[in-house]
């Protein structure tokens, strides 16, 4: 059987140089059928740039060339940089004449000009990042343009007259692109939508929403695959045989805390009091039980990236099926979690800590304010009505100023910084933009996040498994000269 990885092995181990499509069949000893299945393979190699077609018609690796495949960082200047797919090397300048008419996160082929200067012209473009592009309509003697509002697409877009629609000089447009840049014609599009000015808060998400091109509605396929696992949903129980792989929680006391207006509830926390000190346990969701590697669904998320909120709304990177129903930590109910669990000394000292999938019940939906209400403000009423886990928060509280001290004792930087909250009234219309409320309660699930993520990198660490790291680099030196030089008393 004809795949990538044979075909390779092929061309590195038996080949040893460049060769015609005729002289690899001869050589493999391949039937009219293998045959046709390499060509089928060839294609979709040259396509994802994993091989190169030379001018003479002979194929051969990538690697083995002086190309190098990548993404285009696109500057609104006309340079930009190729970020290469191999681990640890460094990007490639591509000067503005070798851009070869790649738009800005392009997946591209690089031939290396001079490996000293990391310089390289763009011969081939594999994938196109855009397919939209919004901008200002424009009209001249001669023609009609669109100019891009995102500056790093540095051209503007023709559009041919029949394609033109009812858009009129200065209108914000939205254009598909019917020919991407070449070097010697640039590109033409056709208008699709034109973006009214906003009258009212609403109109002016949906002119956000054309404008960057963010999906409103999930495909047909990816919907329909969500709401099955609504109507039948796998199920939760612990089989015999499975409770080593899945740990069940559900009588440990377990709560989520998350803002009033949150639907979708994703981590929760319990702990508990030890010989030693505290046991802590931080439960995520379980996405992964749901939505399966290369599944449809986990291929629209990965487009998506993100979840993108707007004051009056939000666009999911899951369906609501998922985000607000089966992978949301409901009071209540059965729910699968992926659990951190720590042990900390009276110090604040991690202990040792383990990692497993479980089954959780969380036995209450906390909000920020009343968990502060319960431990700063003393309130009678919330501390009777949630009396059965008041030892559970006061735990909490207890263990993350341990925490807390602990983390800024060693050098860590806490910028309290406020955020804005919008206000809207029942039109959505703007009221005011006040200081987001920040107490108690969300330093304590900031802190049990924190150590639950260092405990996860620690452990990745021990075993080895390379993992990627957000990190604060080291100051520059003489940035940090400069600075101390002004701060010195």
């Amino acid at each position: 059987m004809m795949n990538k990885q044979t075909v390779l092995a092929l061309l590195k181990k038996k080949i040893k140089k460049p060769f015609s499509f005729k002289e690899m069949v001869l050589l493999a000893g391949l039937n009219h059928s293998e045959a046709r299945s390499l060509k089928k393979v060839l294609r979709v190699m040259l396509r994802d740039g994993d091989i190169v077609l030379t001018r003479k018609g002979l194929y051969v690796p990538a690697e083995d060339t002086n190309l190098v495949t990548g993404y285009f960082e696109a500057h609104r200047d006309g340079y930009g940089f190729v970020i290469t797919e191999k681990p640890g090397e460094r990007d490639f300048f591509i000067p503005a004449r070798a851009v070869s008419g790649a738009m800005g996160n392009d997946r591209v082929i690089v031939r290396v000009e001079n490996l000293h200067k990391r310089e390289g012209k763009i011969i081939r473009i594999l994938e196109r990042a855009h397919a939209r592009v919004a901008g200002k309509f424009e009209v001249t003697k001669t023609a009609a343009y669109v100019r891009p509002k995102n500056k790093s697409i540095t051209f503007d877009l023709y559009i041919p007259p029949a394609d033109r629609g009812l858009a009129k000089d200065g209108d914000i447009v939205v254009a598909e692109i019917t020919s991407y840049p070449e070097e010697k014609r640039p590109p033409s599009g056709r208008i699709v939508k034109i973006i009214e000015k906003p009258k009212d808060p609403a109109s002016e998400v949906e002119a956000i929403i054309d404008e960057f091109n963010i999906p409103r509605r999930f495909p047909r396929n990816v919907a329909e695959e969500a709401k099955m696992l609504c109507i039948a949903p796998p199920s939760l129980s612990l089989h015999k045989g499975t409770e080593e792989k899945r740990r069940d929680l559900r009588e440990l006391p377990t709560v989520t805390i998350d803002g009033e207006r949150a639907k979708d509830f994703d981590d929760a926390v319990s702990i508990k009091l030890t010989e030693h000190g505290y046991r802590l346990w931080v439960h995520i969701a379980d996405v992964g039980f749901y939505v399966p590697w290369d599944s449809i669904i986990d291929l629209e998320a990965r487009k998506r990236g993100t979840s993108i909120y707007f004051p009056d709304r939000v666009t999911p990177m899951l369906p609501k099926e998922l985000s607000e129903d089966l992978c949301s930590l409901k009071p209540k109910v059965d729910r699968l979690a992926f659990t951190a669990e720590m042990d900390f000394d009276r110090q604040g000292g991690l202990l040792n800590s383990r990692f497993y999938p479980s089954l959780i019940k969380s036995d209450e939906r906390m909000t920020y304010t009343s968990v502060k209400k319960i431990l700063i403000d003393n309130d009678s009423h919330e501390r009777e009505k949630y009396g059965y886990l008041l030892g559970h928060f006061e735990l909490m509280a207890e263990l993350c100023g341990i925490l807390r001290q602990k983390r800024l004792s060693r050098g860590s930087l806490d910028f309290d910084l406020p955020e804005p909250e919008v206000m809207l009234d029942l039109q959505g219309v703007p009221e005011a933009i006040i200081r987001a409320e920040r107490n108690f309660a969300h330093i304590i699930i900031e802190e049990f996040m924190i150590a639950a993520n260092e405990a996860v990198a620690e452990h990745l660490a021990g075993i080895e498994v390379p993992s990627l790291y957000r990190i604060h680099e080291e100051p520059d030196s003489m940035k940090l000269a400069d600075i101390m030089r002004v701060i010195k008393p």
